[in-house]
């Protein structure tokens, strides 16, 4: 299994449009996790660094 992780250097604009993204996801979350499933993604977690912008992304 193919693993990936990125470290994501956020715009300082961009803050607000990433936190907007994970209320989506969350709110559509059985729609997102299907989609996961579909493209043979066992796992997708992404964490925002100390409320900085930078977000560390894993595909697994």
């Amino acid at each position: 299994m193919e693993t990936k992780c990125v470290l994501i250097k956020l715009k300082p604009e961009s803050l607000e449009h990433v936190r907007e993204w994970a209320k989506t996801l969350n709110t559509r979350r059985n729609e997102a996790l299907e989609t996961l499933r579909d493209e043979g993604v066992h796992m997708s977690p992404s964490f925002l660094l100390n409320n900085k912008m930078e977000i560390i992304w894993s595909i697994i």
